[in-house]
């Protein structure tokens, strides 16, 4: 499941770049770097991308663990039916 959680926030970190009220990612990545990644952003960008949305896949994976959760997605066997009533559409 921790897998899973870090190849979506993987995905949200690559789509922030055009978020322009994402502040928290940007602060971090800049303390990951010393204070200040500066001219070499782009390599911070890749090798503290892990340290910097660590926080993030932890609550993501907690959400994809958590019973309640679960609840809300659907059922594979409701899967199957719709894809199956699609299909003969």
């Amino acid at each position: 499941m921790f897998a899973l959680a870090q190849a979506v926030v993987a995905r949200w970190w690559e789509q922030a770049l055009g978020w322009d009220q994402e502040s928290l990612w940007p602060q971090r990545l800049h303390q990951i770097a010393g204070g200040n990644a500066g001219g070499d952003l782009e390599r911070w960008r890749i090798v503290g991308r892990d340290a910097v949305v660590f926080p993030e896949v932890v609550k993501v994976a907690e959400a994809l663990l958590d019973p309640g959760m679960a609840e809300l997605a659907p059922s594979p066997s409701s899967l199957q039916e719709a894809h199956g009533s699609l299909a003969g559409s």
